[in-house]
């Protein structure tokens, strides 16, 4: 599976991150950059995660990247 992101997904980041910085602090801002790495995990693991049985029209997978 390839990997790809929108132009303006891309260009949105960054005003996502200072947003997210002022709200709730750098820490948390820091997060983005582990939740695109789970995108990269997921490429070479598509069946990774369990999976969401709420929603069986979809069969998306859920997988978490930090512990609260």
């Amino acid at each position: 599976m390839k990997l790809r992101f929108a132009r303006s997904a891309v260009a949105d980041l960054p005003e996502i991150w200072a947003y997210i910085a002022s709200k709730e602090g750098i820490a948390v801002a820091e997060r983005l950059g582990s939740i695109t790495n789970q995108f990269l995990l997921l490429t070479k693991n598509p069946a990774a995660g369990r999976r969401r049985r709420e929603l069986p029209e979809l069969s998306p997978r859920l997988s978490q990247t930090h512990l609260f």
